[in-house]
This record gives C-alpha cells, sequence and structure tokens, in this order.
C-alpha cells in the first residue's frame, strides 16, 4: 500500500511531503515584526492554506513566549 494520498485540503503540519519555501521563512521573519501584515497570494494548489496554518502555529509560539517572557519579568 502506498504512504501518500490525495489531499483536497490542507496538508497537516509535520506532513514528510510538504515542500518547504522561500517564502516561508521570510513569512516567520514578517510575523516576529510588531505591526506585520502578510498577503499571500498563489494560483490554485499551491500551499496558501497550508501556509497559513504553519505561521498561525508559529504565531501561537511567538504569543505564548511574550506572554511568559512578560509575566517572569513582573515577578
Amino acid at each position: 500500500m502506498n504512504d501518500y494520498k490525495l489531499l483536497d485540503s490542507r496538508v497537516p503540519i509535520g506532513y514528510p511531503y510538504y515542500i518547504k519555501r522561500a517564502e516561508e521563512l521570510i513569512c516567520y521573519l514578517e510575523i516576529n515584526k510588531p505591526g506585520a501584515f502578510l498577503r499571500i497570494e498563489a494560483p490554485r494548489q499551491m500551499g496558501k492554506t497550508s501556509l497559513l496554518a504553519k505561521i498561525c502555529k508559529k504565531l501561537e509560539t511567538i504569543l505564548l513566549n511574550n506572554d511568559c517572557r512578560k509575566r517572569t519579568e513582573k515577578t
């Protein structure tokens, strides 16, 4: 049996066949900046939704880290 399947929605985070692109790193760098704004444009089936899911996961980590840092600074 094949270890792959055709996906008709976003690729799960950590999916072994997800193709990382240079733009992904640029997005990660940009979301670290205050007031960051990203505009994602690409043709159909190019991974926009998967990229957005990965960016949201990364942003969640950044926000949690910042929150923890602020809480430790208060004590």
